[in-house]
């Protein structure tokens, strides 16, 4: 399954989120209104404690313990009686507790384990690794007109039990919900600290000093693009000159009744958003104006499928991601 959540045999998912920033694609999981404190999140993802067992070979004179390698088990999902493995992993290997990564993330935003912070958290490939983000609200940009933008960041962080993942802290505004945003956050992470899990317990705590190094107020990247397209102008002229540029009118033997029809449609939707608050209406004939309807259109509008959507928005290699690039170039280099 593309999440590749957890799941028991009923098929409830070690999942939960807030609903303020709206229903995770795959619609699993426990619903929370509001954030979420670490204890409830724990619970609600089913996270268990993991331990060490020694691994064992069949030699000529019998079994006989392997002291260079172990094997990382912890309780069944649907019998917490039983063991499942979830790694083999080496001797220096030394096991860190979901439990204290989520603190460890919590401290990182100054939050305590009682405050309501956490907007996701989950466990992936039966128990092989676990993710969770805070959500730190709106990012705000100031434009040089004086008006303000916002766009969404947040902590996420990401372990396993398997060998397979560092303990890793990231800033990302894209939400985890599931194995693919987990994915797609890291590619998309401005800064990023990945702690191994050989290292001593001092020294983790002293690259909490790293992670706590990490912005979550204004996204420099994000105010720079945005100030650069609040300076060049907008209007009708320049949305269309985009949208001729990021869909071509079709010509020749491409232009049948139908192309044309759906070009046509398109042409009108967009100029519609134009008007918006959310973009002319409340920002101004700028390019930023225009660069935001196009956003807003590929996101929110077209086609039928609104999960795909999202799923779209958040790939760097979507088609929507390409056009939001060619929209961007477009309006920079004319």
């Amino acid at each position: 399954m593309a999440h590749e959540l957890e799941l028991d045999r009923t098929g409830r998912a070690s999942f939960c989120y807030n609903n303020k920033n709206g229903n995770p694609w795959h619609k699993l999981g426990q619903q929370f209104t509001g954030a979420i404190n670490l204890q409830d999140a724990l619970a609600a993802c089913n996270v268990r404690t993991a331990s060490k067992a020694p691994l064992y070979a069949m030699t000529a004179s019998g079994m006989a313990e392997i002291d260079s390698h172990q094997a990382i088990v912890w309780p069944s999902i649907d019998d917490p009686s039983e063991e499942v493995v979830l790694g083999v992993t080496g001797s220096r290997y030394e096991l860190i507790q979901y439990s204290s990564v989520a603190e460890i993330a919590m401290a990182v935003v100054g939050a305590s384990s009682n405050d309501a912070v956490l907007d996701t958290m989950g466990i992936l490939f039966d128990g092989k690794q676990f993710f969770g983000f805070i959500d730190f609200g709106d990012v705000e940009a100031v434009l040089p007109s004086g008006a303000v933008d916002r766009t969404m960041q947040g902590l996420g962080f990401l372990s396993s039990h398997d060998g397979s993942q560092a303990i890793t802290f990231y800033t990302s505004n894209v939400r985890a919900v599931c194995n693919n945003t987990v994915t797609w956050g890291l590619k998309a992470a401005k800064n990023c600290v990945r702690i191994r899990h050989t290292a001593r317990a001092d020294e983790r705590m002293s690259q909490v000093r790293d992670i706590l190094s990490l912005a979550y107020g204004n996204d420099q990247a994000f105010t720079q693009m945005a100030s650069q397209l609040d300076m060049l102008p907008g209007g009708r002229d320049v949305l269309s000159r985009v949208i001729r540029t990021v869909w071509p009118k079709p010509e020749g033997q491409d232009a049948t009744d139908r192309a044309k029809k759906i070009w046509d449609t398109r042409f009108a939707k967009i100029n519609d958003l134009y008007w918006m608050e959310s973009n002319a209406g409340g920002y101004g004939d700028t390019g930023w104006s225009v660069f935001n309807t196009v956003t807003e259109f590929l996101d929110h509008v077209q086609g039928q499928d609104s999960d795909r959507r999202a799923r779209m928005a958040i790939d760097p290699q979507s088609l929507s991601s390409q056009k939001k690039r060619v929209a961007f170039d477009a309006l920079v280099s004319a």
